[in-house]
């Protein structure tokens, strides 16, 4: 496409828009967290799927694992949700409820932002939660990290 023949402003304009485009598109990376103090180390996706999907509920050690989650309706639930865990928020829910039901587990701890999940974790020596790598702070400790 040639823009020397379009007016300069417009030129201008176009490359902008570009930009916030390209711009808006990049997004950062979610990540899984677990109190500083906790014996997890780094786990890779299947692991943390076996995590969120109540498959795995104590480590090797036998330390049973509370799993913090966003709401339902939060955008990063519903990203981490299909993309990390391969799964509908509905299903993950249903999924757990029957655990919880059955006496397998009990229900993952519900947040409505990144900042109650970072506080939660804090809290919490035995657990893991997920947020957005933006608000990634050095009073957790990383244990995953998944591209979007």
């Amino acid at each position: 496409m040639d823009f020397s023949t379009y007016p300069k402003n417009f030129r201008s304009l176009f490359l902008f828009s570009l930009v916030v485009f390209f711009s808006a598109q990049i997004k950062a990376e979610i990540v899984v967290i677990t109190h500083t103090d906790s014996e997890l180390r780094d786990l890779d996706n299947e692991t943390v799927r076996a995590y969120y999907l109540g498959n795995l509920l104590v480590t090797g050690s036998g330390t049973t694992i509370s799993v913090g989650m966003h709401a339902t309706t939060s955008s990063i639930r519903q990203e981490f949700d299909r993309q990390v865990l391969g799964i509908e928020p509905e299903q993950l829910h249903s999924r757990w409820s029957g655990l919880v039901f059955s006496g397998k587990a009990s229900m993952p701890e519900l947040v409505n932002n990144d900042k109650e999940m970072l506080e939660w974790v804090q809290r919490k020596i035995n657990s893991i939660g997920y947020i957005d790598e933006d608000n990634l702070t050095e009073e957790v400790k990383l244990l995953y990290r998944h591209s979007r």
